[in-house]
């Protein structure tokens, strides 16, 4: 579900570089609005759902893909393709997955999702 009111930036589900789809949005309000949010991987974005349309807090995104080997990913987005924001500031390399470490906007987004109710995202490195 959308964290809060905002307009979809991206939605692939081929070619994404990632394993499955790749669903992105930009937040309106609040105190991260202009940051960008993403899921990937294990999900499938909700039917309809294009570039462009506005989202209002709680609004349905994707569906996780049942028993999905890769999982989900969510977190702060770059802005730019199928980029995330930890990647695009070279906080999060995919050759060394288990030595990345997490970054303050990480951990700001792990709290985030905590604090909506939702589990903690997983530290690695």
């Amino acid at each position: 579900m959308a964290i809060g009111t905002s307009r979809v930036t991206h939605v692939a589900t081929a070619g994404t570089g990632w394993p499955g789809a790749f669903i992105e949005y930009r937040l309106l309000d609040g105190p991260d609005a202009g940051c960008h949010v993403y899921y990937a991987e294990g999900v499938t974005p909700e039917p309809g759902l294009r570039v462009g349309d506005t989202l209002l807090a709680g609004q349905a995104v994707a569906t996780i893909i049942p028993q999905t080997s890769s999982g989900i990913e969510i977190g702060w987005g770059a802005g730019t393709n199928t980029t995330s924001y930890a990647a695009a500031t070279h906080r999060w390399s995919s050759g060394n997955d288990a030595g990345n470490v997490a970054s303050g906007p990480g951990k700001k987004f792990s709290a985030l999702i905590e604090a909506l109710g939702g589990p903690p995202g997983k530290i690695e490195g």
